[in-house]
């Protein structure tokens, strides 16, 4: 249902957008429509489409998001959230995805790219839990996954994962499902491009993730 759908991992899927598909984005206005399920979602504040690697979305680092209103998925036990992302820079604060919106501690569940390093943003509290070194970033096409399950959080790219204990998580809360941007207060904005993002409500194996990675990974060569 992406757009070398026949490969991709579809057991517990239900979040998926892709600009390489036309029935998720046509190419123009600012309606995302999610193939997986009905979490719909608009392109905010000027978020372009590029026909490059099939089609992905343009986010110029300034104030470009994709708001998704109502997303509870984040809120389970367990799951999986990834992307195939391109930053422009690696410099700086900037998130791919984040689910959650409430500002107090333990709220949120998030990835982000921070000075150079992906860094998990757990649901731990008092925000001790967030895993600040999960891997080293670099330009050009990647693609990020970040999973959970119970006490251990996961984080693997280009299907390459390793996994951190991560002690006194809570359910994070609110509903807000932002690609982008912080969840929480829209700042820290993406700079580079994102083409597709899949959340699953299960914890994808090691081999699943590999086997998403490969799926369109000629996409992005």
């Amino acid at each position: 249902i992406m757009y070398t759908g026949p490969h991709i991992v579809e057991d517990g899927l239900v979040f998926a957008i892709d600009a390489g598909s036309a029935r998720s984005y046509p190419g123009s206005g600012t309606a995302v429509t999610d193939l997986a399920g009905t979490n719909n979602g608009t392109l905010t504040n000027g978020v372009a489409f590029s026909a490059n690697n099939g089609g992905t979305w343009e986010f110029d680092g300034t104030d470009d998001y994709i708001n998704i209103p109502s997303y509870t998925t984040h809120q389970s036990t367990t799951g999986t959230m990834e992307a195939w992302v391109n930053p422009d820079v690696i410099s700086g604060n900037h998130y791919v995805f984040g689910a959650g919106g409430n500002t107090t501690f333990g709220s949120n569940r998030a990835l982000r790219l921070l000075n150079g390093v992906w860094t998990y943003i757990s649901y731990g509290s008092a925000g001790t839990q967030d895993w600040n070194d999960a891997g080293t970033a670099t330009t050009g096409w990647a693609h990020v996954a970040i999973g959970w399950s119970g006490t251990t959080a996961y984080f693997y790219l280009n299907g390459v994962g390793t996994s951190q204990t991560l002690s006194g998580m809570i359910t994070p809360q609110s509903n807000v499902f932002t690609i982008g941007v912080r969840p929480w207060d829209l700042g820290a904005d993406w700079d580079g491009e994102i083409a597709a993002v899949k959340c699953y409500s299960t914890l994808l194996t090691a081999a699943e993730v590999l086997q998403n990675y490969n799926a369109q990974k000629s996409r992005f060569a």
